[in-house]
């Protein structure tokens, strides 16, 4: 069961959503580090330090989603996949910046308490969308594993 759940391509929505909490605990995980240290010691505005912050995580979760989180790819090349999936993450981050804004500015909650909070809400898009347009290989299309 293992193996199942942490060495093998798999196809199973399950398995995949189980693993990319790993790939975006440690995206998110580099994420807050680096909104933390851009606002706390450097002073830059928390909505700046998100953005910032933001393309360190991307990146992350994006190789460990290739490399391990989903079995198959659509018939992208890399840069194009990459743009895609960024382009999820960017939509995200506006969601993000809204809720950040909505519970930092208006109702006073520490920001990277609204930051985990965002957070939550943005995981099930980010997965969903990327499984959709990225990973959910079709009859007809090209697959690569990587």
């Amino acid at each position: 069961m293992l193996e199942k759940l942490f060495v093998h391509k798999t196809e199973d929505t399950f398995i995949q959503g189980f693993r990319y909490l790993f790939a975006g605990g440690a995206g998110f995980s580099a994420d807050l580090l680096v909104l933390f240290i851009l606002t706390h010691y450097f002073d830059v505005y928390y909505i700046f330090s998100a953005m910032a912050s933001f393309t360190v995580g991307i990146t992350i979760t994006y190789i460990i989603s290739v490399k391990w989180v989903f079995g198959r790819r659509s018939a992208y090349r890399r840069r194009k996949e990459f743009a895609i999936f960024a382009l999820i993450g960017v939509i995200g981050l506006f969601i993000t910046l809204a809720s950040m804004w909505l519970l930092t500015d208006m109702l006073h909650i520490y920001y990277l308490v609204s930051k985990i909070m965002a957070t939550v809400l943005v995981y099930f898009w980010n997965f969903l969308a990327r499984k959709k347009l990225l990973f959910d290989v079709r009859p007809g299309d090209v697959a690569t594993d990587s």
